[in-house]
């Protein structure tokens, strides 16, 4: 069944979370040790270890070690990283991260095997990787909540509110 747009900004809203962009590996302890002191480990998640490391097996131990110390951290699965069917397997895997780099690749099937395989899942934007097209990006904000996603990250956030408002047709 699609999802209601005001269904999805009722939900998007209660997750409250905050995407940190990690850039350097030797900057993950000071974040931690921060997110931790302040009480932000169940606002903030991580993303991004992928592009840090040619060593998968390693950036996934990285992952998996930070959320046995309490931090929310999203794995990615891209047109460059196809992992679907491996994170959908994975129960530590608990966050996904749907990135579009170089083609609109996402698909009902892909949201609804994640979703029913209790994942939360987070699509970025087309703008955030060079569309400058908005009727597009607003087609796809509509495609990807139609089909369940849970958040969207998006330079355009009350764009993206007004899209899923209704104030904004094709």
């Amino acid at each position: 069944p699609e999802r209601d747009p005001e269904a999805f900004l009722h939900e998007a809203g209660k997750h409250g979370l905050h995407a940190l962009n990690v850039k350097n590996l030797l900057s993950v302890e000071g974040i931690v040790q921060t997110l931790q002191r302040n009480g932000g480990t169940n606002r903030f998640f991580l993303f991004d270890f992928e592009l840090l490391t040619e060593d998968l097996a390693g950036c996934r131990f990285w992952m998996r070690s930070l959320a046995k110390r309490g931090l929310r951290v999203a794995y990615r699965i891209s047109d460059r990283e196809p992992f679907l069917e491996d994170y959908v397997r994975w129960p530590w895997v608990k966050l996904i991260w749907l990135d579009e780099f170089d083609t609109p690749w996402v698909k009902e099937g892909d949201v609804a095997a994640l979703s029913a395989a209790g994942k939360t899942v987070f699509y970025v934007s087309p703008e955030l990787h060079g569309e400058n097209d908005l009727d597009k990006i607003r087609y796809r904000w509509r495609e990807v909540v139609s089909w369940g996603i849970d958040g969207i990250c998006t330079d355009y956030p009350l764009l993206l509110r007004q899209t899923m408002d209704g104030g904004d047709h094709d």
